[in-house]
């Protein structure tokens, strides 16, 4: 889609080193239902939940290319070019980004037999950066003989990547108790992590791992976090 749209734009904007990366949404529906006893009516009745979540409504990302940066700088040009060629015609391919994303989530729970208080509506937006380099490699040997026995074609590769990243949640929460209708917002921090790629590969047999995350710094859901009521049930006794 990144590449359609980039085909399109004119001039230098079709060969800016800067992409961006636009999500669907992903929308997941999760309930159940049971018969419970309420106390008030001294009944039996049916409870139950509907759940509804998009996480992402939306989601983008952004990216720097800075190995296609330095080739807006003239001295570096023929330089980044040769090296682009050479690696490619190697089968050779090497990166090194900035990105940053943006993405926002929305959640809520439909009760259903509930007389007092609801679920609360979640929105969550979360922003970050990041940084990711590698390296990857490919080739293919032709078919060799030993006599008699004969092996097909095999498949030679290998990468080394990684990239890390971090981010801010901001969020908030409306939803309704027996004292009132309430908002609770709050600021977190996503942590930092690092994730890391090492592998290769043979013919058949292939060693090493993928996507294999580091916690450097561990996250804090609820750095600044408060809840206020904008509607306050009236409970006083007459």
């Amino acid at each position: 889609m990144a590449g359609e749209i980039a085909d399109r734009l004119p001039g230098f904007l079709g060969k800016s080193p800067i992409t961006f990366q636009l999500d669907y949404p992903t929308i997941s529906i999760d309930g159940g239902w049971k018969f419970g006893f309420e106390p008030s009516k001294r009944t039996v009745e049916a409870q139950g939940k509907l759940a509804v979540a998009l996480t992402p409504l939306i989601k983008g990302t952004g990216k720097l290319d800075l190995i296609a940066c330095a080739e807006f700088i003239p001295p570096a040009k023929p330089i980044i070019m040769a090296i682009r060629t050479a690696t490619k015609a190697v089968g050779v391919d090497i990166w090194f980004n900035l990105y940053a994303f943006g993405q926002i989530d929305i959640s809520y729970t439909f009760l259903f037999g509930a007389i007092v208080g609801a679920e609360p509506l979640n929105i969550a937006t979360t922003v970050g950066i990041g940084a990711e380099l590698g390296v990857r490699a490919s080739a293919e040997v032709p078919k060799l003989s030993f006599g008699n026995k004969t092996v097909d074609n095999m498949n030679i590769g290998f990468e080394a990547s990684a990239k890390g990243e971090t981010s801010l949640i901001i969020s908030g929460k409306q939803g309704s108790t027996t004292e009132g209708v309430y908002i609770e917002p709050s600021i977190g921090f996503g942590g930092m992590v690092v994730i890391v790629t090492a592998k290769a590969s043979v013919w058949k047999m292939g060693v090493g791992f993928e996507d294999k995350p580091y916690e450097l710094i561990k996250p804090e859901p609820d750095l600044l976090k408060d809840k206020f009521y904008i509607i306050k049930a009236n409970n006083d006794k007459k």
